[in-house]
């Protein structure tokens, strides 16, 4: 939950955790489908695995186009939620399809978003290029876990602060929470960061978007009278791990 003196906004949460799903494993779930039919919200955030716009850039077009139109079909305004690259030296680098490097990878992982939202529409929530703005803007603050892919409570809390700057055009500085395993001093400067990085990143159109400089996971955010249901597709040794949003 958000909060401030003033108001609060309430996120629910629910999760569903087969490791290692792509686009089209929602788009295989019945429980995922209905949940977007019969919801009635007002937002359907959609996320694919972290390399899924990588290895399969067509099936990942392809699942998102469906999903899209399914979650149109039903009211729902559509977010993409574009990922980050996986951290320098991670053995995916070996890769040609990886871009070589973080940078690159982003760049790649960008373009597939935002070709979806171009083709259909939707808005891009480019939460990797702004964990890319920021790993050089505050180095000292780490965003990747030891696996190089998953977030740490830093990175969960800027990734949080990203949705909720793009879904209620809030400022994040405004909120003074911040959870266990984060300093003081690393929330203020984060929640800084996402302000002043996203107010940059917004003047950027869909058209250039692409010339510029993604979780591991999988998953999509329903949002309706403020309140968020997440339907997320883990791989299982995270699936306990819940950082709020």
């Amino acid at each position: 939950m958000f909060t401030d003196q003033n108001k609060a906004i309430s996120i629910e949460i629910k999760s569903f955790t087969p490791g290692g799903a792509r686009l089209q494993d929602h788009l295989n779930s019945t429980l995922t489908l209905d949940t977007i039919r019969d919801g009635n919200w007002d937002i359907v955030i959609i996320q694919g695995h972290s390399l899924e716009p990588l290895k399969n850039p067509v099936g990942f077009k392809d699942a998102a186009l469906t999903l899209i139109k399914i979650a149109k079909d039903s009211g729902a305004e559509v977010y993409l939620f574009e990922t980050w690259s996986r951290a320098l030296g991670e053995p995916e680098y070996i890769e040609e399809w990886s871009g070589r490097n973080p940078a690159a990878m982003q760049k790649l992982i960008s373009k597939e978003y935002t070709d979806v939202a171009i083709s259909t529409d939707a808005k891009v929530i480019p939460i990797g290029r702004i964990w890319q703005r920021l790993r050089t803007e505050i180095p000292d603050i780490e965003l990747y876990s030891t696996d190089g892919s998953h977030p740490t409570p830093c990175g969960s809390y800027l990734t949080a602060f990203v949705i909720y700057k793009y879904l209620f055009d809030e400022d994040p500085t405004d909120i003074k929470y911040y959870p266990n395993g984060i300093k003081k001093s690393e929330a203020k400067k984060l929640r800084a960061a996402a302000e002043n990085i996203i107010l940059k990143q917004k003047e950027i159109s869909l058209e250039n978007i692409m010339t510029r400089e993604t979780i591991y996971d999988s998953y999509l955010i329903f949002l309706r009278d403020g309140k968020i249901l997440l339907s997320r597709h883990v791989n299982k040794r995270y699936e306990d791990e819940n950082y709020s949003m």
